[in-house]
């Protein structure tokens, strides 16, 4: 009889999250991407295009700062999980936002990396020639 019930419980609790996606005729939640899917491709490709400026930098600064390196990779071998995750989590039944959220976060983090690449090269080349 317990068997029973249990498996009732979990056929209904089935039953309720398949469900709970309707919406009323016309009350949809409106997507995060409507209209602006071509920025939020950009985003996403921008993430992975900005490992090679960070790589090159490094070369370019004689092999130095490879936590900049190795953050960088660590983001993009989190990225992909994470986006998969969160297209998991979100379902069919929202808007988008938490998508939207890690494409935004990760391009976020690979621009930072980046910056401070790109910053730590420049500081260091007028170092460099002051001591000239």
């Amino acid at each position: 009889m317990k068997k029973l019930a249990l498996i009732n419980l979990i056929v209904l609790i089935a039953i309720k999250s398949i469900s709970a996606c309707e919406f009323p005729h016309g009350k949809e939640p409106v997507s995060v991407f409507d209209g602006r899917e071509i920025y939020f491709w950009a985003m996403f490709i921008g993430s992975f295009l900005l490992f090679v400026p960070v790589v090159a930098l490094y070369y370019l600064r004689k092999r130095r700062g490879l936590a900049t390196i190795l953050l960088s990779i660590i983001t993009l071998l989190v990225f992909i999980p994470a986006l998969i995750a969160a297209s998991f989590i979100n379902g069919m039944c929202s808007d988008g936002a938490l998508i939207a959220a890690v494409i935004l976060g990760d391009f976020f983090v690979m621009s930072l990396l980046f910056t401070i690449q790109l910053s730590s090269w420049i500081s260091e080349r007028k170092t460099n020639l002051k001591l000239r």
